[in-house]
């Protein structure tokens, strides 16, 4: 019978130590066990590390204490027992299978290593270097834990659930089939009902409820481009349902904001709840990266950032969170049997570049410790370049709706709203088709599922279609704060909309980069200034109890565990173009270009909607705008590249104004322009990353390239 040593703290883990015991012997081992002493007495370290060496496998258990630490070690060691066995075992090649406390578990605080401070003075035996020495021991359990965790099996939060993982784990070790711990069904039932309707608010004005859709009743199949079998000269790509682009393995998705991105991924998750053949696992991938920053700021998880077992390790968190009753060891099981499908959502919402980075290469390393398994991913296209994208990926660009695919999502509409009145369903029908068709402006838009959606919203509560995207947003989100329940003592629409704006701009300028998803804490220390009507003291409170309404009421932020985001990225983006032209000239100019951050990816939509809102202010303010970019000063040496990154914002810029008409007034526009036409030039343009050519040369024809006369445009 192999013996397997169970090391940790004694008193405060006796019930987990008797778990241990008794999952060692109905996995077939022989336990070793022995409870440490304060250093007064108890087993010499000499006498422990010879049980460690007769056993064949060490189970390590740590909760929220450091322990006895012998004081027979080399000069300036200060490790516990329990690290002292764990390296012994190491040292002479025994596995150790370390078990950590779940974080989120609620832990008696007088089993914590910071109680002892306090139940020293209670009991009268404080000392005053006792505080010193808890200190110490909190940062050597900290170390411990981050030493543990190359070896880190599973986390634990009563003895029942630490029980049924270490008896898997040991037969594991035995080469044994472990027993599966756990039953997908409540899993998979909550994922279904997740996914299984799309909400939108306000339909039912001044209730502030959601129109609940079933999601198979309003989704339209996407489409992408793909080229066919033979790639000649005239080869034509031709357009593919998305799902027909599942058939990859690893599978990027790319698309413009509202695209249909994570529509069609919670589509796909629906459908393989209904199906039950093959696991599938939603992440959001901004979820996933808070995940991994929390935890690594607590010396908790994964040694490495990259590591593939943060999957696992996150959706046992998950797991906890809401009580599926599976661990990290259900989930790496099913993945690397290839039992689960990943639909990872969202690489564009890791915070800033740096993060995105360091997802991708995680999703990588994945890819290959879960090689049977599928992958599917989804970005923008702006933010996945560089060394975001993925190797060995296969990229699915979502094409615009076609005019077919409008209609039936109509159709479905007006049917859904009017589901017992085919007749008012039917001029209803007729009445937001035409408005849609009434503009070019509004049928590009409509070629966007979000922006379709939003149409037809504002459509039925205004009776009128925005010309230009910022008067659609601010239609759109006027009317969500509006259709929020009113009470005397709340703020009013446009008061709510302004504080959200602050929040949406603090989020964007974040100091480690964008934040899409905050917690509530950050959120109220963000807004607390705002509230001047109130004494200093109470403002943050006052933060609190904002927040908290409006996210039951409006649907403009929403609630992710203890942690809140903006319900559509767009939704920040916009508020945050919005509260630019409240801040002084000098601020605007120092946010976004001294820092070029008007540039970055995750500012581009910023700026563009920026444009629309300056534009309601007149014309004037939009010139100011552009003048004060092509004010930048130019570089030293080449400036065709900087010109070219310039065009291209500009451009832009006049673009999402077409619908007014408007042209810069500044003449350096048009010689901005004219300079870019060097990336057409053999020589000089091989230094241009395509991306920003491609950019330069649309801002060049919506400027008016110069080569080009009337009576050439056929």
């Amino acid at each position: 019978m192999p013996t397997v040593f169970i090391s940790s703290t004694s008193e405060d883990l006796k019930p987990y130590r008797d778990a241990a015991r008794d999952a060692a012997i109905g996995a077939g081992f022989l336990p070793k066990m022995m409870e440490y002493f304060a250093a007064t007495g108890g087993p010499s370290l000499p006498e422990c590390l010879r049980k460690v060496s007769e056993a064949d496998v060490v189970v390590a258990i740590v909760a929220h204490r450091y322990g006895w630490v012998p004081e027979d070690q080399p000069p300036g060691e200060y490790k516990s027992i329990t690290w002292l066995e764990c390296e012994h075992a190491e040292r002479e090649g025994k596995l150790v299978l370390g078990f950590l406390v779940d974080p989120a578990t609620d832990w008696p605080v007088q089993l914590k290593e910071s109680y002892r401070v306090t139940a020293a003075i209670e009991d009268g035996t404080f000392t005053p270097t006792l505080p010193e020495e808890v200190q110490r021991n909190l940062a050597n359990l900290a170390k411990f834990k981050q030493h543990l965790g190359r070896n880190i099996r599973a986390t634990f939060q009563n003895p029942h659930d630490l029980r049924g993982k270490i008896e898997s784990a040991l037969r594991e070790w035995r080469g044994e089939s472990p027993t599966v711990q756990g039953d997908p069904a409540k899993y998979l039932d909550s994922l279904r009902k997740e996914t299984a309707f799309i909400d939108i608010r306000g339909l039912q004005v001044g209730t502030g409820k959601a129109y609940r859709f079933p999601i198979e009743d309003l989704y339209i199949p996407l489409t992408t481009t793909a080229a066919p079998g033979e790639r000649g000269e005239l080869a034509v790509r031709e357009t593919v349902r998305l799902e027909d682009a599942l058939k990859h393995p690893r599978l990027v998705i790319t698309g413009d904001p509202g695209a249909g991105k994570t529509t069609f991924l919670r589509h796909i998750a629906f459908k393989m709840c209904a199906d039950a053949v093959t696991l599938p696992i939603l992440i959001r991938i901004a979820e996933l990266a808070e995940h991994i920053r929390t935890c690594r700021h607590r010396r908790e998880g994964p040694t490495t950032e990259a590591a593939p077992t943060w999957l696992p390790h996150w959706l046992a968190a998950r797991g906890a969170q809401f009580d599926f009753g599976l661990d990290a060891s259900f989930f790496e099981r099913k993945l690397k049997s290839g039992g689960a499908a990943l639909l990872l959502d969202g690489l564009d919402e890791a915070p800033n570049r740096t993060e995105r980075e360091a997802m991708a290469r995680l999703l990588e390393n994945a890819t290959r410790a879960y090689d049977k398994c599928s992958f599917v991913v989804t970005a923008r296209p702006l933010a996945y370049q560089g060394q975001a994208v993925l190797s060995d990926f296969e990229t699915a660009n979502i094409a615009p709706l076609e005019p077919q695919a409008i209609e039936t999502f109509l159709q479905r509409w007006c049917g859904a709203l009017f589901s017992e009145n085919p007749a008012s369903s039917a001029s209803h029908l007729a009445e937001l088709s035409g408005a849609l068709r009434a503009r070019a402006e509004i049928r590009r838009m409509a070629r966007n599922p979000v922006m379709l959606t939003a149409l037809a919203v504002v459509h039925w509560n205004e009776r009128r279609l925005p010309e230009q995207r910022a008067d659609l947003y601010e239609s759109i989100l006027t009317w969500l704060a509006r259709s929020r329940e009113q009470r005397p003592d709340r703020p009013t629409a446009e008061r709510c909309l302004m504080l959200l704006q602050q929040l949406a701009l603090a989020m964007q300028n974040a100091p480690k980069g964008r934040a899409v998803q905050v917690s509530k804490g950050w959120a109220a220390d963000a807004l607390a200034p705002h509230f001047r009507e109130v004494p200093e003291p109470e403002r943050k409170q006052r933060a609190q109890d904002f927040l908290e309404q409006e996210e039951v009421d409006s649907g403009i932020i929403v609630s992710r565990a203890s942690e809140i985001a903006f319900r559509h990225l767009t939704f920040q983006e916009y508020l945050a173009a919005k509260a630019i032209p409240g801040m002084k000239d000098a601020a605007q100019q120092e946010l976004l270009l001294a820092a070029n951050t008007i540039y970055k990816p995750e500012w581009r939509e910023v700026a563009l909607l920026l444009g629309g809102v300056l534009y309601r202010q007149g014309p004037e303010k939009v010139d100011g705008l552009i003048s004060a970019i092509l004010a930048e000063p130019r570089p030293s040496g080449s400036v065709l590249p900087e010109e070219a990154r310039r065009a291209g914002l500009l451009g832009a810029i006049v673009r999402d104004l077409r619908p007014f008409r408007y042209q810069p007034a500044d003449p350096r526009y048009q010689r901005t322009m004219d300079a870019v036409l060097s990336i057409f030039d053999a020589d000089k343009a091989y230094t241009i990353a395509f991306p920003v050519r491609l950019e330069a040369a649309e801002a060049l024809g919506q400027a008016g390239d110069p080569r080009l006369r009337q009576d050439n445009w056929v």
